[in-house]
């Protein structure tokens, strides 16, 4: 008998569907590998009757799938399509499929650990191995001169701040994304700068170009750099608003494309705060407004959904730059927090922000 003609997964679907009415291919809810095994077992068998071809690829089908669950698969599918996930072929996207169902139980180990402090779940980062997401993070670079920086003026004269701060709803601060540019000292330091202006400057929006710093600073790159630097930049030659430079792309382009007469944001000065000493952030913050700090960011970033990360024996090293945006206590279990504006977009954590534990005695946190 002549090889059956496939011409498309949709005519083979309905081919199945005809032979065997409770299989629903390619529309079943199952991961690409279980499709693309069923699809080449049936061009193999294809000189055989359509009847034996579909009896002997559904146990390889299904075989495949029996250690994955559909609520696993029903999982994956929605990730993909909530964060808009492509990949450059089928065996990567298994191998992803892999490292997310990996992930999960990592998620649910989490959780037992935390006891509702913390609540860890699927975010843009389940499809990355533990060594994938620790390679986004870089040991913050530190400018020889940071010691010379003069530090906030009068800090013991600043009035006793309130018991909590919020400026994400007092200000429209945004929430960027940084994705694959290991850039977030300039997205954490242009955030303060936003910030601060719209405080002085109620009713404007300000919206400053990551892109611009990252094309025109011949220092700055993919790969970590200094806070500081950025502040001295800004200072120096101003920083353009995003509307009016290239959009981000998440690289360094080889130009610096500002335009002659390009209207530009500056900075008078900026000051350091003293290393570690969470009651000055606590009082800058809550007189002031919004601070660029470091952190260090554990593992735990990669599965954080909500609530307040408080991780032991942190290194004495930040890895990740961020701005501090307020402080509290959390309502249902008493902790303590700062409240921190990421650079990984809204979908990440609690609408792009997160939680850690303030005075703690574990948690660095550098100014």
């Amino acid at each position: 008998m002549p090889a059956l003609p496939i011409e498309s997964d949709v005519h083979l679907g309905s081919l199945i569907r005809n032979a065997l009415p409770t299989v629903s291919f390619p529309h079943t809810q199952i991961p690409l590998k279980c499709r693309r095994q069923f699809r080449v077992s049936i061009f193999a068998l294809s000189t055989m009757l359509f009847s034996s071809v579909v009896l002997l690829s559904l146990p390889v089908v299904f075989g495949l799938c029996m250690d994955a669950p559909d609520e696993t698969v029903s999982q994956w599918q929605s990730f993909v399509s909530q964060h808009d996930k492509v990949y450059e072929s089928a065996e990567e996207e298994t191998r992803r499929f892999e490292i997310f169902r990996h992930n999960l139980d990592k998620i649910r180990q989490l959780n037992d650990e935390h006891g509702g402090v913390t609540t860890f779940g699927i975010n843009k980062f389940s499809d990355m191995s533990e060594e994938e997401f620790s390679r986004m993070f870089f040991e913050e670079a530190h400018n020889k001169d940071e010691e010379s920086y003069s530090l906030y003026p009068d800090i013991e004269a600043l009035p006793e701040p309130p018991a909590s701060k919020d400026w994400s709803k007092i200000v429209n601060l945004n929430v960027k994304n940084q994705n694959s540019c290991g850039d977030c000292y300039i997205f954490s330091v242009l955030g303060a700068i936003e910030a601060h202006k719209m405080i002085q400057n109620p009713g404007r929006k300000y919206d400053l170009s990551e892109q611009e710093v990252l094309d025109c600073g011949k220092q700055f790159d993919c790969v970590g750099g200094s806070r500081s630097v950025v502040y001295g930049f800004v200072q120096d030659n101003g920083v353009t608003v995003a509307a009016a430079y290239q959009p981000y792309s998440a690289r360094k382009n080889r130009f610096c494309m500002v335009r002659r007469n390009t209207p530009m944001v500056r900075i008078q000065n900026f000051r350091t705060l003293p290393k570690g000493d969470e009651n000055v952030l606590r009082k800058v913050v809550g007189n002031a407004g919004p601070v660029s700090v470091g952190i260090y960011a554990s593992t735990q970033f990669q599965h954080y959904h909500s609530g307040v990360i408080n991780v032991s024996n942190c290194p004495k090293t930040t890895n990740h730059a961020v701005l501090a945006v307020g402080y509290g206590v959390d309502k249902k279990t008493g902790t303590k927090y700062w409240k921190i504006k990421n650079s990984y977009g809204k979908k990440w954590g609690e609408e792009g922000y997160f939680r850690i534990a303030r005075d703690a005695g574990n948690m660095l946190i550098m100014a």
